[in-house]
């Protein structure tokens, strides 16, 4: 490409793919303008080059043009303001000639750029950048590849040269009076701000946007997201790195479950990303919940209907009464499936057998990867699966095929959760989650000389305020509403399992079971403060964003156990209105 067709080619780019612009092309546009001329040979243009989700998102929230929070990579213009010729700007001057040769040598290279003279306050972008007095932010470069073709545009105006002095007869300037120059200066601020804020409302309302769910003559259920085939910013595990950022994943792990370079890991209840494995596939972005934590609009979305019930073979040994287990062995047993995902002592396993199925009884109070597995599903084979509801979530955007039972949840707590009731037990062995002792539930440390610690499911709700993941306290799904069938405690009946059906297939997976029927009010009586909560996001939401943070955490853990738990057990009373269905 010659110099005159780059001159011609060049096209301001907003738009831009999800593919990333190697760092060799980004030094070779930089080295660019490092050849522009600059006044009195000053040279004195320094460039920040921002790749971070987490600053370009701050970024713009100072304010800045509205596309900006769609790119990837930007260069930062920065110019001595040492300057002696304050009557011309030199700084800008130079700088302006430092950003056209950017912006041609982008051209030449095939990628897409922009030069925005839009940015944030001064003092806000020195703060957020660490900037030196020294040096002025002039303008900003964006880079991408362009998502479409650039159109041909021609020049405007007319006559642009005059010789020797200027030709007012032929070239009449537009007049502009002061008071007009303030009110454009004023309607242009207004524009900029009312911009932002359109922006921001956008962001929440894609953040909110519902799919669909649609049922196929044989019983599928198929979750439709309308965000799928967006290039802006869901198309490789760079949007995975932002949502980690943002507090925003809820460690279902299906991320690490679809990338087929295993570039993404999950390890201690974090994700990390290899960007040198990642090939910008977009599975991972289109599979992760991350962002859209919605629910159906009613306050346990759709079903065909409810019940209460028991696995005569498992109530003993399963959670409440042992539904989930019940149904995969009779899943397994009748052949219709080649196998279950679920979660054993040892981690997620795929059980093939009724034993593994029964040896992964009862709930686990802790972060598991569950959807990692999918790597290791055939495609020939069919499963069932049991998970929370952001799992299975995440699961309807890559298996809808596989059988999905939801368990009910309000709060998933993190592993420090079960760390401080370690602590507070002063013994360390097997931890179990759903324990029983004198009719009662919940948590108990077994040391290996055989003594234990036990303490009851409701004397430690407090800790829900403090160990809860930001990404949980999002969520409005409590009862798994994109499963095929979702099962939970029915608190008014001691050992009884509360079972929804939802799809054709799940009601026909409850055989082998007793069950009697039940409705919605019998759940709002029970859990309603949970639904209330989930949907409502009221006080209570308020109250656990200020607790759930570092200095809660240090509070919490000085406090006696014994005063937790009579706090606990008052938080109980009080949400779910007292009685025994407390």
């Amino acid at each position: 490409m010659t110099l005159s067709e780059a001159i011609r080619a060049r096209r301001s780019i907003r738009a831009y793919t999800g593919t990333p612009v190697l760092f060799e092309y980004i030094e070779a546009i930089i080295e660019a303008g490092r050849w522009a001329p600059t006044a009195t040979n000053k040279q004195a243009a320094r460039f920040i080059y921002i790749d971070d989700p987490d600053t370009i998102a701050k970024f713009c929230k100072l304010g800045t043009a509205h596309f900006v929070d769609k790119c990837r990579q930007m260069i930062l213009v920065l110019y001595d303001n040492r300057i002696d010729n304050l009557e011309y700007n030199d700084d800008v001057l130079s700088s302006g000639a430092v950003i056209q040769n950017m912006l041609l040598k982008a051209t030449e290279l095939g990628i897409g750029a922009c030069w925005v003279a839009n940015l944030p306050p001064k003092l806000k972008l020195r703060k957020l950048l660490g900037i030196p007095k020294c040096y002025s932010p002039v303008s900003l470069v964006t880079l991408g590849y362009p998502d479409k073709e650039a159109k041909d545009i021609s020049r405007k105006g007319g006559l642009v040269i005059h010789h020797n002095k200027f030709d007012a007869s032929l070239d009449i300037p537009a007049k502009m009076s002061g008071s007009k120059h303030l009110v454009r200066r004023f309607v242009r601020y207004i524009y900029i701000y009312i911009c932002q804020k359109l922006n921001l409302l956008c962001k929440l309302l894609k953040s909110s946007r519902r799919g669909s769910r649609t049922e196929s003559e044989q019983g599928k259920t198929v979750y439709i997201d309308k965000s799928f085939g967006r290039s802006d910013n869901r198309c490789c595990c760079l949007y995975i790195e932002q949502v980690v950022r943002r507090n925003l994943c809820c460690l279902c792990c299906t991320c690490v479950g679809v990338c087929p370079t295993e570039a993404i890991s999950y390890a201690d209840e974090k994700i990390s990303v290899d960007h040198e494995k990642c090939i910008a596939c977009g599975k991972c972005a289109k599979c992760c919940p991350g962002d859209d934590h919605r629910a159906e609009s009613a306050d346990i979305g759709k079903y065909i209907a409810i019940y209460k019930g028991y696995s005569p073979s498992y109530r003993d040994i399963g959670a409440s009464g042992g539904a989930a287990t019940g149904i995969l062995v009779g899943l397994l047993e009748r052949g219709e499936i080649d196998g279950a995902v679920v979660v054993g002592n040892s981690g997620v396993t795929i059980a093939r057998t009724k034993a593994v199925i029964i040896g992964a009884a009862q709930s686990k109070y802790v972060f598991t990867p569950v959807n990692a597995i999918l790597r290791e599903l055939r495609s020939d084979e069919k499963y069932a699966l049991v998970g929370l509801p952001c799992q299975i979530q995440a699961l309807r955007r890559v298996r809808p095929d596989i059988l999905a039972i939801g368990l009910f949840c309000g709060f998933n707590l993190s592993r420090k959760a079960t760390d401080f009731l370690v602590r507070k037990a002063g013994i360390t062995g097997k931890v179990e989650y759903r324990a029983k002792l004198d009719g009662e539930t919940g948590f108990r440390v077994t040391a290996e000389d055989g003594r234990s610690w036990f303490t009851d499911k409701h004397s430690y709700t407090l800790l829900n305020m403090f160990y809860t993941r930001h990404r949980c306290l999002k969520c409005r799904d409590f009862a798994a509403e994109l499963a095929d069938i979702s099962v939970g405690d029915a608190w008014e009946n001691a050992g009884m399992s509360r079972i929804i059906t939802r799809t054709e297939r799940g009601v026909a997976a409850l055989s082998g079971l007793v069950l009697e029927n039940s409705g919605l009010d019998n759940i709002l009586k029970t859990q309603g403060h949970l639904v209330k909560f989930k949907k409502r996001k009221g006080l209570a939401y308020c109250i656990m964003r200020i607790t759930n943070t570092a200095l809660g955490r240090l509070i919490i853990n000085v406090l006696p156990f014994s005063l937790i738990k009579a706090v606990s057990r008052t938080l109980r009373v009080l949400m779910a209105g007292g009685g025994k269905d407390a």
